[in-house]
């Protein structure tokens, strides 16, 4: 009987594309297996490296340009988070940011958790549980590792401000710090040069802390000249320090003077209810925004609660310059957060006149030389949400 071998064949036929199918498989199944080794294996260096700059306290500008350079995709998953955002919270966080990386870098870690605490405070009150949990997880670390705090916020502003330019602001922190040294070594000096003992100074010191260095000195010479047993200073010693504090106060007061010549431009130009008097509200309210440090400090919680109207303020000066008026909501709205401002600017200046008058008055200095005449602005901005909301109806005639 013949023997059949076109079975034995057909096997023979299918054994190499079989081989060649297996080979393959397994070939395909190593790559898969190498590709994933070799991803973990870089996703652990980048763990590593990204490891190593946050926990350096000595870490700056370049350490995280670097780490950019080297990981691109990382800078661009946190850009494009960060670019998703709004325009009043973007400036928002990078001004958080900039705060929390500034006093950590200058070793203020209390201050740093007080403004954190604070933080965490009003996203909880507003109901903002992922802002008050972020807050909470930075007071947590500065706790246990500051410089990894520092260097998670330094990060941050690298990726969303380009290492460039956080460099230069960088330069601009550590410009401000030497300054300061440079200032405390000026009132040392000046304090040993007057012969003022220990305890004089440091009463100087709590006296004028937040006031400016030449403030200081003059406060110093003051102590130096004061007689012991009465407390009198002679008034050559005591028109020189009315000077400089006035010279301080007039500086610091300039923004809520420019804010007070704004706001009556702004209520008479609501009044007028016309296009021109619309295109001069919206500017004057403009210029509120930023006339110098003392609104620009607080601006940005006021700014929180009304984003629609701040970040529409550009389109509605160019729809009111083009004809089209505002409705007496839109002129209310404006109106109303002029004297949130304001009143901002004039909290501000309590704060300052609060500061000078501790040294005004155990000096037996003449307020009026320091503060010129004080006016009551109270009836012209209100005190309270519902005086300011009751001061725009009246402006408009509702």
């Amino acid at each position: 009987m013949p023997v059949d071998y076109s079975a034995y064949m057909q096997n023979k036929r299918d054994l190499v594309p079989n081989l060649i199918r297996s080979l393959a498989g397994a070939y395909g199944a190593y790559e898969k297996t190498q590709a994933a080794n070799q991803m973990a294996a870089q996703q652990k260096q980048m763990q590593i490296d990204f490891a190593l700059v946050r926990d350096n306290p000595n870490a700056g500008p370049q350490d995280y340009a670097n780490l950019m350079i080297k990981y691109p995709e990382q800078q661009q998953r946190i850009k494009g988070v960060y670019d998703m955002l709004g325009e009043d919270k973007r400036r928002a966080k990078q001004a958080e940011a900039l705060q929390l990386f500034s006093l950590l870098e200058g070793g203020e870690n209390e201050m740093a958790l007080k403004s954190l605490n604070d933080r965490r405070l009003a996203a909880e009150t507003s109901g903002n549980q992922k802002e008050a949990q972020q807050a909470q997880t930075m007071i947590d670390m500065i706790n246990s590792n500051p410089a990894a705090a520092k260097n998670m916020s330094g990060m941050y502003l690298s990726m969303t401000m380009g290492p460039d330019k956080f460099a230069d602001t960088y330069k601009r922190i550590q410009e401000t710090r030497e300054l300061r040294g440079k200032e405390q070594i000026n009132i040392a000096t000046a304090a040993e040069e007057l012969n003022l003992k220990k305890g004089q100074v440091q009463k100087v010191l709590a006296e004028t802390e937040k006031l400016e260095t030449e403030t200081q000195k003059a406060v110093l010479d003051l102590e130096a000249a004061k007689d012991p047993s009465t407390g009198i200073v002679d008034q050559e010693k005591r028109f020189n320090a009315e000077k400089k504090l006035r010279d301080e106060y007039d500086k610091k007061s300039a923004g809520l003077t420019e804010s007070r010549r704004s706001y009556e431009i702004l209520k008479t130009s609501a009044k007028d209810q016309s296009g021109a008097g619309d295109v001069a509200l919206i500017t004057s309210f403009m210029k509120m925004l930023d006339p110098g440090s003392v609104v620009r400090e607080t601006e940005f919680a006021t700014a929180r609660d009304t984003a629609g109207l701040y970040t529409s303020l550009q389109n509605a000066l160019q729809k009111a310059k083009t004809g089209q008026f505002l409705n007496v909501g839109q002129r209310k709205a404006f109106v109303n957060l002029a004297g949130k401002y304001l009143r901002a600017a004039k909290e501000q200046d309590k704060e300052t006149r609060e500061d000078m008058g501790m040294v005004v008055k155990n000096y037996k200095l003449n307020p009026d030389n320091v503060f010129g005449i004080q006016r009551d602005y109270t009836k012209k901005a209100g005190e309270t949400d519902q005086d300011i909301l009751n001061q725009a109806d009246s402006i408009l005639g509702l």
